[in-house]
């Protein structure tokens, strides 16, 4: 295929062989196309109206295709070849000077959306959790970790990795044991005479990135696709090299932001990037418009 060709979609004729070849790769494997949906992480009612109905198949629907073909290790040229060959079945392609100023231009603005529904999210969830309105976000300009060397013995950072199968979602919330305190006593609700201990300042970091990730995860996941999460851990900040994505790779795409949240007066810097393994599948599922989270409202979160 023509990589300077863009693929906006497809004929009856096309959609309808790519149909029946689908539904006997899936007979021959034993799948249901709830169960391809689940892995490519394709809307099922979409794919649904796409396949079983024959809506018709624009530049946007297409990319669910695509992913249907990737995931099968297939292409949808391939996918609708025929013998002897139907001149009506056809891919409808753009050239890449076509679609300047549209759909290139819109990767960027769906990845600043990403971005900003990220920080919102995670500053509403936040506020639930700590039954405080005085929440605040502001994103980071300039990442400059080693800025403050007189801190950095001090500072520590929570992390949470997040399995989208097509990128990895990492989370870190970084912070300082000494400022953190007045909000861990708050939440903890000490009794008198009772200290508070540097396991139960990491304890209340690892729950505000749990709940933080929550939110993000959440997003993905309205999208009929399952993430997996790892269990929060907490690290020097110094110590967050033996955890970072490898800018070098080029096979590796990176989706960064960073942005400051402040409690009443009390920064917590968190860092948020997708390692992107498959861009047409994320890029895909961030230009799809996401639900609203309103998961918090049966959400319950013990304070241990």
């Amino acid at each position: 295929m023509d990589t300077k060709r863009i693929p906006v979609g497809m004929t009856p004729e096309a959609l309808e062989i790519f149909s029946k070849k689908l539904s006997s790769i899936l007979e021959k494997r034993d799948t249901s196309l709830a169960f391809l949906c689940y892995n490519v992480g394709v809307p099922t009612s979409t794919l649904h109206d796409l396949i079983r109905v024959g809506t018709g198949v624009g530049k946007k629907s297409i990319h669910y295709l695509e992913a249907v073909c990737e995931y099968l290790g297939t292409d949808l040229e391939s996918m609708i070849k025929t013998n002897p060959v139907n001149e009506k079945a056809k891919i409808i392609y753009s050239n890449l000077e076509d679609i300047k100023g549209r759909s290139i231009k819109k990767i960027p603005e769906n990845i600043e959306g990403l971005k900003r529904q990220c920080r919102e999210i995670s500053s509403e969830r936040l506020k639930i959790h700590l039954n405080n309105s005085n929440v605040k976000e502001k994103e980071v300009l300039f990442k400059d970790i080693e800025s403050d060397t007189e801190k950095s013995h001090d500072e520590f950072f929570s992390f949470i990795a997040g399995d989208l199968d097509y990128a990895r979602c990492n989370l870190k919330t970084f912070f300082d044991r000494e400022e953190i305190s007045p909000l861990v006593e708050k939440k903890k609700l000490l009794r008198v005479g009772e200290d508070l201990s540097s396991e139960d300042i990491d304890d209340f970091m690892k729950e505000v990135t749990n709940v933080c990730m929550g939110g993000i995860k959440k997003m993905f996941e309205n999208e009929a696709l399952f993430v997996s999460t790892s269990l929060p851990l907490v690290m020097r900040k110094k110590d967050a090299v033996f955890i970072d994505y490898d800018e070098g790779l080029e096979e590796v795409r990176v989706v960064h932001d960073m942005w400051n949240v402040t409690v009443n007066g009390v920064k917590i810097t968190c860092e948020l990037s997708f390692e992107v393994y498959n861009p047409q599948r994320f890029y895909s599922a961030i230009s799809r418009k996401k639900v609203k989270d309103d998961s918090l409202k049966d959400e319950v979160i013990m304070f241990v």
